[in-house]
């Protein structure tokens, strides 16, 4: 697979310490957060599971299934290990298991301060790339994107 080319151990963990570190020292935040999209869900979930400390992460349309399908790694496992608080927001047509019932979901549920809202109407994708000409994507992205600055105030301000 194409994301396969960018593991997260030779790839994305040295470009994410670097850039929590210039957070840090060259714009004095005290706290990181994370807001991502689609396989960027699974980046941030797999930083978090390997011990970066962000203050929380919201992820939308999470596709942290690459987990298993591009590393042939347990993603079930990968999100048990989660530390941060997690606001994830998958679409209906996500898969099932990060969708309350699901194992993932009701795992992170009933472990910690995370909050799993399935936007059942929409399709993988639709907050960064959803017609916003479309009363129903652009109600939809609106929700998400106040229930991001809610959960990211509630753990960064």
């Amino acid at each position: 697979t194409w994301v396969g080319k960018y593991p997260y151990e030779s790839v994305v963990e040295p470009d994410l310490n670097a850039a929590i570190a210039w957070l840090k020292t060259e714009k004095g935040a005290a706290k990181v957060g994370c807001v991502a999209f689609c396989w960027g869900v699974w980046a941030a979930c797999k930083a978090s599971s390997c011990g970066v400390e962000f203050a929380c992460c919201v992820g939308c349309h999470p596709s942290t299934k690459l987990e298993n399908f591009a590393f042939d790694r347990s993603e079930v496992e990968m999100m048990k290990l989660v530390k941060a608080p997690l606001c994830l927001m998958p679409a209906g047509d996500d898969p099932n298991v990060i969708k309350p019932g699901g194992e993932i979901a009701d795992h992170l549920l009933s472990a910690g301060d995370n909050q799993v809202v399935v936007f059942d109407e929409m399709r993988h994708g639709w907050v960064s790339r959803g017609d916003l000409g479309d009363a129903t994507v652009k109600r939809d992205v609106e929700k998400a994107t106040t229930l991001m600055l809610i959960f990211l105030k509630k753990y960064i301000v």
